[in-house]
């Protein structure tokens, strides 16, 4: 590296940068390999700004090798990349890769590689793993996984109180998780709550219908529980209902209100979202 310096601070560039070849193609010295042409040789060899370098000249796989190569060389941004790019192709996500992306990201420090990770964990059902990448992006200077930490470890108690039978918890856990034994085990005693008017379960319903959980996913019936919560004062059901009919899932049900009188009755029952003034329209 001396004497490609020495060219250099002579100013002779020219000289420098056959010198640099010479030391990253003859010496492997990760640190020489600058050129464009030699950004592979130099990613090979552990040379952070080599991988940076090709990412920034390639597309697609290319792109990842590079990528990847920076990742183990301690680059958590880039870590993070890699798992949004794996995760939202639209052909095959790569899950697998966004997770060890995620990982090692997490371990670097990275707080939205953190939650990212402590997503998929979650949709997993395994609680307690995602609890602990959250844990690790609290302290972020916006705290962003302390609330996710808390919400998750709350989950987490409610499956194993659903578990042991208890059915509220089993109601409370059913909007939250991905296991469908949970909602379709509080189905009979939800439905017997909405017919005594109670307007948080017959939202639990709609999205139990909406969603399948435990059951024939059914839009029009989805709609149908979403209006008698609605009609019940339930700020979320009306929410979900406006929004099931604005994308045009399902049938309006009998007797119900229109759009525009749902995002009204969204803000009556002082939630932000139906205040907003592009709400009110359609």
């Amino acid at each position: 590296m001396l004497g490609a310096a020495q060219h250099r601070s002579a100013g002779d560039e020219e000289r420098a940068q056959e010198a640099y070849v010479a030391l990253c193609r003859e010496r492997e010295v990760a640190e020489a390999c600058t050129a464009a042409e030699l950004w592979e040789k130099g990613c090979d060899l552990g040379s952070l700004e080599a991988c940076q370098g090709g990412m920034v000249a390639t597309m697609g796989d290319a792109w990842l090798d590079y990528a990847l190569g920076a990742c183990a060389l301690g680059d958590a941004d880039t870590c993070w990349q890699i798992g949004v790019k794996a995760s939202y192709r639209m052909v095959s996500p790569d899950l697998e890769l966004a997770s060890e992306a995620w990982e090692e990201g997490c371990e670097l420090g990275h707080a939205l590689s953190c939650v990212a990770r402590g997503d998929l964990y979650r949709a997993e059902n395994d609680y307690q793993a995602a609890a602990v990448r959250y844990d690790a992006a609290c302290g972020d200077p916006g705290d962003l996984g302390c609330d996710l930490a808390a919400d998750t470890r709350a989950v987490a108690a409610d499956t194993e109180a659903c578990a042991a039978g208890q059915i509220v918890a089993c109601q409370r856990a059913c909007p939250l998780v991905t296991d469908d034994a949970i909602c379709a085990a509080v189905l009979d005693a939800t439905l017997e709550a909405c017919d005594h008017r109670d307007g948080e379960a017959c939202t639990l319903l709609g999205h139990i219908y909406g969603k399948g959980r435990g059951v024939p996913r059914d839009f029009d019936r989805a709609n149908v529980m979403l209006w008698l919560g609605c009609d019940l004062d339930d700020a979320v059901a009306c929410l979900r209902l406006e929004d099931n009919l604005s994308h045009r899932r399902g049938a309006a049900p009998p007797g119900s209100r229109p759009i525009p009188w749902l995002r009204i009755q969204v803000c009556d029952l002082q939630m932000d979202y139906g205040c907003a003034p592009h709400a009110y329209w359609h």
